[in-house]
């Protein structure tokens, strides 16, 4: 698995979002068995300026997997909230 990531991330080169796209970032904060983690999102525009910011502490014990995905979650509310529309995912990154 480590060779297969490795391998991914030299062959991924960095560009710009299309001119009026969004991007989605998410992260979860898991701090072993506290019973809580933290999701973190952001939504910035093509020039990189945030355009909005969330975050929730969820109650449980999760598994770091399963915080990324519940990460994502909220992220994917997020942007049925505020009424954006997705149209494509790429490579770790979800462009509005």
């Amino acid at each position: 698995m480590k060779n297969l990531l490795s391998s991914y991330w030299k062959s991924t080169v960095w560009q710009p979002l299309p001119h009026g796209c969004l991007k989605l970032n998410i992260d979860a904060a898991i701090r072993g068995d506290k019973g809580f983690i933290g999701v973190g999102v952001v939504i910035k525009d093509d020039s990189s300026l945030i355009v909005v910011v969330s975050s929730k502490i969820l109650v449980g014990n999760f598994q770091v997997e399963m915080g990324e995905l519940l990460a994502l979650r909220e992220g994917l509310l997020l942007v049925k909230n505020l009424g954006c529309r997705v149209y494509c995912w790429q490579r770790w990154m979800l462009v509005m």
